[in-house]
This record gives structure tokens, sequence and C-alpha cells, in this order.
């Protein structure tokens, strides 16, 4: 049996048996029925509450129910094996190789990307037992994926929008961000 969800307060509390006598007069019948209609509307708003939505927006409460309680609505998962490399991590790769490239005449850019910190951990961390013995192997593979990649142009053009407001601590800052926590899916 499913565990009951704690929604909280009055939500998690049963209703009172609706008790409409036979010999009640329509007034009294009608006032008990007002009564209930009221707790249930009180209940129905601090459900919408719960899920966050709109006061009254019963369609999208119906839907977060369903999402939540019914197969049917829920989202499949991926199948396969999670993304190691999304399209971000991928643009960053470019934009830092492009970078190497230009401040490094002479020294092989894909090793200057491998050897900073940020991608270094990054490679380990999701290449695994898998990785190439030569990180600056799998920074060119990775580059070289990224190159035709339309995302990676715009990271770069990104790039240069941060270069230009001499914001590239920005950048970097939120390179090393996005690389501490590897990506599991693809932000398509």
């Amino acid at each position: 049996m499913a565990k009951k969800r704690k929604y909280g307060g009055a939500l998690d509390e049963p209703l009172e048996p609706l008790r409409i006598g036979l010999l009640m007069s329509d007034d009294e019948r009608d006032e008990v029925i007002r009564e209930r209609i009221e707790i249930e509307t009180t209940k129905l708003n601090q459900l919408s509450e719960y899920y966050g939505l709109a006061t009254g927006d019963h369609r999208s409460l119906a839907l977060a129910l369903a999402r939540e309680h019914v197969g049917g609505f829920k989202e499949a998962k991926p199948k396969g094996r999670p993304v190691k490399w999304d399209l971000m991590a991928k643009a960053y790769l470019y934009v830092d190789v492009r970078r190497a490239a230009e401040m490094s005449v002479g020294r092989d850019k894909y090793a200057a990307v491998a050897m900073k910190p940020c991608w270094a951990e990054f490679i380990d961390c999701v290449e695994g037992d898998n990785r190439d013995p030569d990180p600056a192997e799998t920074v060119r593979k990775k580059y070289l994926e990224a190159r035709s990649d339309r995302f990676a142009k715009v990271a770069w053009d990104a790039f240069l929008m941060h270069q230009h407001e001499n914001d590239i601590e920005k950048w970097d800052a939120d390179v090393i961000e996005h690389l501490r926590k590897p990506a599991l899916s693809d932000p398509k």
C-alpha cells in the first residue's frame, strides 16, 4: 500500500461525516451542506497553496495531483546511460580551448585546458575508469564534438561579451560552478 502523504495541517485531517437527518428542515440541510462546501473549498485552496498554484486554479491543481499520482501523467525517465558531457560543459570546453589557443602560442592548447584544475577534476569525475590516459586527448575529442555545435558558438559569443565588459572572472566562476556538478541530462 502506498504511503500517505503528509501535506500538513487541515489537509491531513479527515472530514467529519456529513450527517443530514431525515427530519431536518430545508434550511438546516442547506446550512450543513454550505458548511461542508466551505471546509472543502478551504482545503482545496490550501492544497493549491501547497503546490504553489493560484487559488481557484483547479485545472492546474488537478494536473499537479495527476502528475504525482497517475502513471500516465508522469514523465518517462530517459533510457540508457546518463549524459556525462552536457551541452553546457562542451560549450565551456570549446570556449576554454579557443582561449588557450589565443593565449598560448606554441603550447598544446588541449593540454593547457586539461591541466586546469576545474577541467582535470571534471574529466576525472565524468570519465571515471574509462577515461583516456591522456586527458589532453579527451579534451581534444570533446572539443572536436563541440566545434560543430551551434550552442558552442553561442557560448563563444557570450564569452566575448564578458570579455568586452571586463567580466572574465564571472565567466570563469560560472564555468567552475557548472563543472563541479556534472550534469546528468542535456538541457535541450
